[in-house]
């Protein structure tokens, strides 16, 4: 599963947006700097609406809108893509196409060793540069009438190289794939649930990560 994981815009080398789409996404990010963000957090996510990019808040955990109170969130902030289409907590929003980019510097997953758990900190190689996990975003009204969005990561097996720490991983998208993500439709979109290799460093941290309400970017600093 994914966790826990990170955002920093600008990023550690300088990358906000990649080239061309700072100018196409409204309401972008232009400065953001989160280095544990948790389940039922706000994160922002980027989706397609009426043809075009927008950032929008969300909540981590997606609460399917048949839901008769906000505790199913806390166990779908992950998607597994194995038989996504015909999971109940995520059928609506895969059969009406909600599906969205969530922008992340890297993630967080433990590994059981002789001292205990330790985290380890997952980005694509070489760090800085953002990632995009694959997401399918939802809309349900609270018992008030209130309107919330949620959204939920999607996760994949783990690259071999990666197993020795954890067997999922997010599903991560290549610059190439991320508008066609958004576009096409429920049938394609298919295609994007087969894991694909990345460059992907990981390394441990300190066990500081563990509480959710330390922050800062040397939660990210190898050990």
């Amino acid at each position: 599963m994914c966790g826990r994981y990170a955002l920093s815009l600008p990023a550690p080398d300088g990358t906000e947006w990649p080239p061309g789409w700072i100018d196409r996404v409204r309401n972008p990010l232009s400065a953001v700097h989160r280095y544990n963000i948790a389940p039922s957090q706000q994160v922002p996510v980027i989706r397609l609406e009426k043809g075009e990019l927008i950032v929008r808040d969300a909540r981590w955990g997606l609460i399917p809108p048949w839901a008769k109170d906000n505790r199913i969130g806390y166990s779908t902030i992950n998607a597994r893509v194995e038989g996504l289409a015909g999971k109940p907590a995520f059928r609506h929003a895969w059969k009406h196409e909600q599906r969205c980019l969530i922008p992340a510097l890297g993630w967080y997953e433990w590994r059981a060793e002789p001292s205990g758990k330790q985290p380890y900190f997952l980005r694509p190689q070489g760090g800085g540069s953002l990632a995009m996990f694959a997401g399918l975003w939802d809309r349900w009204s609270n018992p008030q009438g209130a309107a919330i969005e949620t959204a939920t990561i999607l996760t994949c097996a783990a690259q071999p190289e990666l197993q020795q720490i954890h067997d999922r991983q997010p599903r991560l998208l290549g610059p190439v794939d991320w508008e066609a993500w958004l576009e096409v439709s429920a049938a394609d979109a298919e295609r994007w649930l087969k894991p694909e290799a990345f460059d992907i460093e990981a390394y441990p941290v300190s066990k500081v990560v563990n509480l959710p309400r330390n922050d800062g970017e040397q939660l990210i600093q190898p050990i």
